[in-house]
């Protein structure tokens, strides 16, 4: 080991980790002094590929107990939707309370399907828990919403599998969505005599008796189609439950 200290050092310049010479470019330049030997890569500037700056105005975590940056949650939830394609609604509201985020149903004007709501200055201000929670979630779920909330601290922990998680949110209240109409009200209340008539039933039997009650030939795609736009009905209103795998009236 004595004799190894006598060697002379030698650093090794090549560099061919990175995927992209881009992602060592600075290090290149304050650290190795533009010394270190980089490979250009197949792919250069194309769209979603690599680390993109993006200033955010205000964007300052915070250490005062909070360990948040909340104002850059909002921003990369809004980036997430934007590169997903959804229509995105900001400051929803025209009070001095307002919903952070909401997006718009794909297809029917004027509708948000969620709202997302972000651990901010409304939020932390609020003077208690059961006011910050319960009180504002329940008005807001009276009137038709659906919030999902975005925990700062979260994001800035693990923003990928958070993103995954936002989406699959947003995907749910889209595809789950119901118009009520009449043949749904309709199908949904001939569903629930069959349910209180039983000590609790298969969601599949469910089905294929109310196919049978109401005359149809069979359990097409666009019957069971129906069939489920009728049963989220009345699981939205509260009127029945799934329990241990069957469907029972509350």
């Amino acid at each position: 080991m004595d004799e190894a200290g006598l060697l002379p050092e030698r650093t090794l310049l090549w560099h061919y980790r990175s995927r992209h010479e881009h992602l060592i470019a600075f290090s290149n330049t304050k650290i190795y002094k533009n010394n270190l030997i980089t490979f250009p890569a197949n792919i250069d500037r194309v769209p979603n590929n690599g680390v993109e700056y993006i200033y955010v105005a205000e964007g300052i975590y915070d250490r005062g107990g909070k360990n948040g940056n909340v104002i850059e949650a909002k921003r990369v939830a809004e980036l997430t939707f934007d590169r997903k394609g959804y229509k995105l609604g900001t400051q929803v509201g025209c009070s001095g309370y307002r919903i952070d985020m909401a997006v718009k149903h794909p297809s029917i004007s004027g509708l948000y399907v969620i709202g997302i709501e972000c651990d901010g200055a409304a939020y932390h201000s609020a003077r208690t828990a059961r006011e910050r929670d319960r009180l504002r979630q329940t008005v807001l779920e009276d009137m038709g919403w659906k919030i999902y909330r975005i925990w700062s601290t979260d994001w800035i922990k693990d923003p990928v599998t958070e993103g995954e998680k936002l989406i699959e949110a947003v995907e749910n209240a889209i595809n789950g969505y119901v118009e009520e109409s009449d043949e749904n009200h309709e199908l949904s209340e001939a569903m629930l005599v069959i349910i209180s008539n039983s000590y609790g039933i298969m969601k599949d039997s469910l089905f294929q008796t109310t196919t049978r009650e109401y005359g149809f030939a069979r359990l097409g795609e666009r019957i069971q189609t129906a069939l489920q736009q009728a049963y989220n009905l009345l699981l939205k209103s509260g009127r029945v439950k799934e329990l241990e795998g069957k469907v029972v009236a509350t």
